[in-house]
């Protein structure tokens, strides 16, 4: 590994990893795409940077690539934060694999977003969705939590996931998926500190 801080206060990285994997049965790593039993060694090497997170818009950038398994793959991925007057957190990530293995080629995509503001020093709001193309769906999570007195909390959290299956009628983003969640869960929470 080589890596090193610059004035600036950003961040790079150099790697290279040897990596070990020995599965006793099959596995589905990818949708239609089977690792079989085995011992499998393999190297890659990635080069990273990290903007300084002291700005009010940090970035990263990654990109690996080297052996998979029985075969080859590559992935880049990029995010952004953004940190508005001390209120507001808005992040985004996005990444790209793409593998070739013996069982089959396959590209995986993933992509998440959260916002986090602070209404004052007792109430904030927390939102986070995920998307992955092997699973074919969005995940949604949003909290909201109060402070009313130091010791006491109260959260309101509603969790839910769609599906963005192309050949399903009601796929994520139509507004009728919506009312047709693959799960859903809505919490409420109230912790009381007793002193004596």
């Amino acid at each position: 590994m080589l890596a090193g801080d610059l004035e600036s206060g950003d961040h790079f990285e150099v790697n290279v990893r040897r990596e070990l994997d020995a599965p006793i049965e099959a596995f589905e790593i990818f949708r239609g795409t089977t690792i079989a039993p085995g011992r499998y060694w393999w190297t890659t090497g990635d080069i990273q940077y990290l903007t300084s997170s002291g700005r009010p818009l940090s970035a990263e950038a990654i990109i690996s690539t080297g052996q998979f398994y029985d075969g080859n793959s590559s992935t880049a991925e990029v995010g952004a934060t953004f940190r508005g007057g001390g209120h507001v957190i808005l992040g985004t990530t996005y990444s790209v694999t793409s593998a070739r293995l013996s069982a089959g080629t396959f590209t995986a995509v993933a992509a998440t977003g959260r916002l986090e503001y602070t209404f004052n020093t007792r109430t904030g709001f927390l939102g986070f969705v995920q998307f992955n193309n092997e699973s074919q769906r969005a995940d949604f999570n949003l909290r909201f939590h109060w402070i009313p007195k130091i010791g006491d909390d109260v959260y309101a959290v509603w969790n839910s996931g769609y599906t963005t299956d192309p050949s399903a009628p009601n796929r994520f983003p139509s507004p009728r998926a919506l009312s047709r969640p693959l799960n859903g869960a809505f919490i409420l929470k109230a912790v009381h500190l007793i002193s004596r």
